[in-house]
């Protein structure tokens, strides 16, 4: 996933990732980059406190996770079956305009293939022009 944006723009954006995996060790990351400036806060979708980074529902006196920020990585783990993820969040602009990229890549250095499967998707809406 690639967009262009401008030093002002503002983006959110969805991801429903949907990938197989041959055993436990392969794992998943994903990462941000940017044009010099931009900024993001994003992260896992989560229900529980137990979420990588990002947006989370938490009890109250329980410690809550920090957003992943454009320098982040989200590392998930991979379970020898389907799996799917969904995180999402914000890129801000930031004085320079240029290519905000969504990296994807196999964790673990393994002979084993994770495969994202068709379907999965990314929804992108720009906030703010």
């Amino acid at each position: 996933w690639t967009i262009g944006t401008s030093a002002t723009e503002i983006w959110f954006f969805q991801a429903f990732v949907e990938v197989t995996a041959a055993n436990t060790t392969v794992d998943v990351t994903f990462s941000i980059t940017g044009p010099a400036g931009a900024t993001a806060r994003w992260g896992g979708v989560s229900g529980g406190s137990t979420n990588p980074g990002g947006y989370t529902n938490v009890s109250a006196a329980t410690t809550v996770v920090t957003m992943l920020t454009i320098a982040g990585t989200l590392a998930l783990g991979t379970a020898g079956v389907t799996s799917g993820y969904h995180f999402g969040g914000k890129v801000l602009g930031g004085g320079t305009g240029g290519a905000v990229q969504l990296l994807f890549a196999q964790g673990t250095s393994n002979a084993s293939d994770l495969i994202v499967l068709a379907g999965s998707h990314i929804e992108v809406t720009k906030l703010v022009a």
